[in-house]
């Protein structure tokens, strides 16, 4: 497949070994990704609020060449468990939860999950992935190589009595959509309101990112909006641009619901490197330091038998938490992958994202998407001061 590559680069005030750097990157990237075959994706490099560095390859629909730009709308995956995790503080901070409260004073159906072990599970436990929760629920399913939630909430809590913990809560750490998804429906019963409403009016709306939403696509946005396209052996395959199904329950919103394009995405990494009234005024800032403290220690082994040691925040994970700390998230669903990293020290954001994932015979994408962040982690991020 040919790739038609649009590349705009801009750096101002920044030192000639970031731009050596940078140039040397996207050329190795763009290089790689001919061979990879990712139909578009985007990068942005951003110091106080300011775009340092960009890149935009390809297209946001293979059909129409309509070209990948900074108003290009992703789903962000992942990603979207920064912003529960931030709900749950602001509603901590307006002492509607206690972080330590048990989740079933919010969700007690949950009470029905069987083997409940020495003591239940607690939203901090949620937050921090050790919860004991599976990563998926008993009622997603997957279909052409996307995950659906169920509509039914009666369903939803019906199938709590099929659930088994994995281990005892806080003891081990295991990576749960689940938690977070019924993380969102603590928010629902803490606030009174849905979920989706929720984050829209004390998060989205006070940071003016207006291009961005849960649930379907609206008609305004659709121009923006990137199809997305799954590789399977040996074919690539449009997904279409409205993709969600959940358009009545929301259930799966808090572990993977955000869609938004960079330049609003760029006013939320903005949002948390600054310590100003702003920033205060959707959540206290010595609450976001918390969000940003190390609160899990995770030992693992990659595919090649290689050691990593993997650091956990609240609703954030954490690089290099002794020396340049960079705290963010990275997320994969519907045939898109994205990266969210801001360095608060140095007021320094990093956002990348494609739209376009592979899985039979192999997931040659993923090589790529963590060789990349693992560049910008170890080459970029240093020379920023």
């Amino acid at each position: 497949m040919f790739i038609l590559f649009f590349d705009i680069t801009n750096i101002q005030g920044q030192n000639n070994d970031f731009l050596l750097k940078w140039d040397s990157l996207m050329a190795w990237h763009k290089m790689k990704l001919k061979k990879v075959d990712i139909v578009g994706n985007g990068i942005v490099f951003i110091k106080d609020g300011e775009i340092i560095a960009e890149s935009m390859n390809g297209f946001q629909d293979k059909e129409t060449q309509d070209p990948i730009n900074i108003n290009t709308i992703y789903n962000w995956a992942s990603c979207t468990k920064i912003f529960t995790a931030i709900a749950i503080m602001q509603l901590r901070d307006q002492d509607k939860l206690d972080l330590n409260d048990p989740v079933s004073k919010y969700v007690p159906q949950v009470k029905n999950i069987p083997n409940q072990l020495s003591k239940e599970f607690t939203i901090m436990n949620a937050l921090t992935h050790s919860s004991g929760l599976p990563r998926n629920s008993k009622t997603t399913k997957l279909i052409d190589g996307n995950f659906y939630e169920t509509q039914s909430r009666q369903e939803y809590f019906k199938r709590f009595s099929e659930v088994e913990l994995q281990f005892e809560p806080d003891k081990e750490y295991g990576y749960s959509n689940y938690g977070y998804d019924i993380l969102g429906l603590v928010i629902e019963q803490a606030s009174g309101l849905p979920y989706k409403d929720y984050v829209v009016n004390n998060i989205l709306i006070p940071l003016e990112m207006k291009k961005s939403y849960f649930d379907a696509l609206p008609d305004g946005l659709k121009k923006y909006r990137s199809d997305n396209y799954r590789g399977h052996k040996g074919k690539l395959y449009s997904k279409a641009k409205d993709f969600d199904d959940t358009t009545n329950s929301g259930l799966d919103f808090p572990s993977g619901g955000l869609n938004a394009p960079f330049t609003d995405m760029i006013l939320f990494t903005n949002f948390l490197c600054r310590k100003d009234s702003v920033t205060d005024r959707i959540l206290k800032y010595s609450s976001l330091e918390e969000m940003f403290s190390v609160q899990k220690l995770i030992h693992d082994k990659d595919k090649d038998g290689e050691g990593h040691e993997h650091f956990v925040g609240l609703g954030f994970n954490v690089i290099n938490p002794a020396t340049y700390r960079l705290i963010g998230h990275e997320g994969e669903s519907f045939g898109f992958m994205t990266s969210l990293w801001v360095n608060p020290a140095t007021k320094t954001g990093y956002l990348f994202g494609w739209n376009t994932t592979y899985r039979l015979p192999n997931k040659k994408d993923d090589r790529l998407f963590a060789d990349f962040n693992r560049a910008v982690y170890e080459k970029l991020f240093p020379l920023i001061k």
